[in-house]
């Protein structure tokens, strides 16, 4: 049987945030869900395995062009991720969980 795969969707949260990793992703993993956190990358951090969440990260970007390109590279790898279920931290990446129930059918 296949697992059900959440993504928790952020554009400002990092993906150390304790409420998010430790709190909600965590626990999720624990009880046998497959969890993805799409987050920015502050500092030297590559994508990884944290506490059996799989970390993926991009590339911090500055300004308001660059908060463009990071909502569309969010969306664009939150429907390569193909999950079941998307979890917006924020306001911004609602919209996003929004194009995705809207536009991504589940493969």
């Amino acid at each position: 049987m296949k697992s059900f795969r959440i993504c928790f969707l952020s554009l400002t949260h990092r993906f150390d945030d304790p409420r998010i990793l430790h709190k909600e992703a965590r626990s999720l993993v624990e009880t046998g869900f497959e969890v993805v956190h799409i987050a920015p990358a502050l500092g030297n951090y590559s994508s990884h395995l944290e506490h059996g969440v799989r970390i993926e990260l991009y590339p911090q970007t500055a300004g308001l062009w660059g908060r463009l390109i990071k909502f569309l590279w969010l969306y664009k790898r939150a429907v390569q991720i193909n999950a079941d279920c998307y979890h917006c931290n924020e306001v911004e990446s609602w919209i996003v969980g929004c194009l995705c129930k809207l536009f991504h059918r589940r493969k």
